[in-house]
């Protein structure tokens, strides 16, 4: 037979079929050929055929698993969601991006030279010394005296005081707090960037739209906007008038109100600016609990305004050194005035949120974590002893909740929850700090949520502390938590 006789060769049969495993056939992977193969192997080799089986069992069990996210990640994811649309609403601005890489670079230059071992050791012939009293070169915390033997001096005489309470609470506060923070470049960077955002957010909430749109997204009424701008202009029409009778916690808290409830018209404008001159005058000569109380208001002026950087700078550093060096009897037969029994448990909890942007404007952030452990531990005693209230609470979550361990944070967010915000009413400075220490998608916010509504129908106080303080308990939504991005577009009718 010739060659032009002979068949063509079946391309078919002649195809060589690569072999598929048995995950293959059950994910719709390969040819028709190549499932067919699969197939007839399975018919004749037993072992195949097991092989298959433990392939559908897997894929069924793969099909089943369900993990549930938790009630922290759906908050923060929540938070990404609204930072993301509020970057795509906003308007680029061409030269900003060249400047902050600029800062960036420098910063980032200056942080690594300064935790240079080798520049410092060039720099500076004074070790630091370690919660220990040894020195080594990489303490978080250095002396901030000239000579390393005064600060370690001054060490162990807190250690002494502090072996006379009757609580182990203050102990170990101090030895935490030199210690040093667990990530130092994190807590000096973390409060510039917190005094960014407070102006960005600042300038945000002077649309109503914005303010609108976080009451709605976060479970309220955007009616309850209407009610805190009213009590922001009885506040403002009231502070000027007052201000020859006020007391430092009246005008600071006026202050931090009308912050809080956006820029507003000039009558509230010049308020505010009235009642900061105010604040200014008086802080080179308050201590205590009247310093904690007008710095928390300056600082959040000068990062709206960008003005009084350094006037919150030097009267911080005075306000460290008021509770870190010994003055007279102070740290051997009493306790600094902030560490003492007389302070409220609000004032401690103002004071760590203080302490935690005052790195930002320039104060040692080992010094200011030390304090702040110090002022927990304060807390932490004051519950040990029996005090157990909703101030207590309160104060600890929304000043000290970032150095609280999971558990004990856990513990103080349940027994916070026992009290309803609107049973605590005229407290509305406990009232505000319980609204404000709970974060969106955290367990709790929604029932906060629900008291809000019933707060913001209740009556308008007197007296102008508490007038101030009831006008930032409704504007929580939108001054506590970063609000909605334009971009989310025009709040919902609720």
């Amino acid at each position: 037979m010739s060659t032009a006789d002979t068949p063509p060769e079946d391309t078919a049969t002649s195809e060589v079929v690569p072999a598929l495993a048995p995950i293959d056939m059950l994910l719709g992977e390969g040819s028709d050929a190549e499932q067919r193969e699969l197939r007839h192997q399975l018919q004749q080799d037993p072992a195949a055929m097991f092989a298959m089986a433990d392939a559908v069992a897997l894929v069924e069990q793969c099909r089943s698993l369900r993990i549930e996210p938790s009630l922290r990640y759906a908050g923060k994811l929540a938070d990404v969601v609204h930072r993301a649309s509020h970057r795509a609403g906003r308007q680029p601005r061409r030269w900003r991006e060249p400047l902050l890489g600029w800062l960036a670079a420098t910063v980032t230059f200056a942080v690594l030279w300064h935790l240079d071992p080798l520049a410092r050791t060039a720099g500076s012939d004074t070790p630091a010394v370690t919660a220990g009293g040894a020195s080594h070169p990489h303490s978080p915390l250095q002396a901030p005296a000239a000579s390393p033997s005064d600060w370690e001096s001054t060490i162990d005489r807190m250690r002494q005081r502090l072996a006379m309470e009757s609580t182990p609470h203050l102990r170990e506060a101090l030895e935490q707090g030199l210690a040093g923070p667990a990530d130092p470049l994190a807590h000096w960077l973390d409060p510039r960037n917190a005094l960014v955002h407070l102006q960005l957010e600042h300038e945000r909430r002077g649309d109503a739209a914005v303010r609108q749109a976080a009451l709605v997204d976060q479970g309220s009424l955007a009616a309850i906007d209407d009610r805190a701008q009213v009590l922001a202009d009885a506040v403002a029409g009231r502070l000027p008038g007052e201000l020859r009778t006020a007391t430092v916690a009246d005008v600071a808290t006026a202050v931090r109100a009308l912050l809080a409830a956006g820029p507003g018209d000039l009558v509230r404008q010049t308020a505010r600016q009235q009642g900061t001159d105010w604040l200014v005058k008086c802080v080179p000569s308050l201590r205590g609990s009247d310093l904690v109380l007008a710095l928390s208001a300056l600082a959040e002026a000068s990062a709206v305004g960008g003005q009084l950087h350094d006037v919150v700078s030097a009267e911080g550093r005075r306000f460290l050194d008021q509770v870190l060096q010994p003055d007279g009897e102070t740290w051997s037969r009493w306790l600094p005035e902030l560490l003492g029994p007389n302070v409220s448990a609000a004032v401690l909890a103002e004071g760590n949120r203080l302490l935690l942007r005052l790195p930002g404007f320039g104060c040692d952030s080992a010094r200011c974590h030390l304090v702040r452990q110090l002022v927990l531990g304060q807390l932490r005693q004051r519950r040990a002893l029996g005090d157990s209230g909703p101030e207590v609470l309160a104060a600890m979550v929304y000043g000290s909740g970032d150095l609280l361990t999971a558990s004990e944070r856990t513990e103080l967010e349940s027994q916070a929850r026992r009290w309803q915000a609107v049973h605590l009413v005229p407290d509305f400075g406990t009232v505000r700090q319980l609204l404000w220490s709970v974060a969106p998608g955290e367990i709790g916010f929604a029932r906060l949520q629900g008291e809000m509504r019933l707060l913001s129908v209740g009556a308008s106080p007197t007296e102008l502390q508490p007038l101030a303080a009831f006008c930032m308990c409704l504007a929580t939504n939108y001054a506590a938590f970063p609000a909605p991005g334009k971009a989310a577009g025009k709040p919902r009718s609720g």
